[in-house]
């Protein structure tokens, strides 16, 4: 009787993308796992800070997901404004996930004309961030 279990990652990482699928899930590599569990968390954590910023009133501005975005590549994931046109924007990462080139050179953009930016990795983080940011000041 033959090797029933997955294949090891050494053994998948020789084989294409293309080669693999039919494996279904068995063919899927350590890394290539790793990257569709931070897409998942990160899209929980940009519905809870959406969900988070409407309930304040905020003005929340977020590029589709579904197809091609005619904002900047690496714009963050949400623009925010509050009373008084304050502003600010944030991009929302998994924990362990990492900003692409083009995501750190747009926040330091940003960031130069004096927008504040937060990456965040969790709500809390976020909605003290909008709270300092876009709540009106006494």
């Amino acid at each position: 009787m033959g090797y029933t279990g997955p294949l090891p990652e050494h053994i998948l990482s020789k084989i294409s993308a293309e080669q693999r699928k039919p494996m279904g899930k068995a063919g899927v590599t350590a890394s290539e796992a790793q990257l569709v569990w931070q897409r998942g968390e990160e899209r929980k954590l940009q519905a809870l800070i959406k969900a988070d910023a409407e309930r304040r009133g905020y003005y929340v501005l977020v590029p589709a997901t579904n197809k091609k975005s005619t904002i900047r590549p690496g714009h963050p994931d949400f623009s925010l404004w509050g009373p008084g046109g304050k502003t600010c924007c944030i991009e929302a990462k998994a924990a362990g996930g990492v900003l692409s080139q083009a995501q750190r050179e747009c926040i330091a953009e940003l960031q130069a004309l004096g927008v504040p930016c937060l990456v965040a990795t969790d709500l809390k983080t976020a909605i003290d961030f909008m709270r300092e940011h876009l709540e009106p000041t006494p």
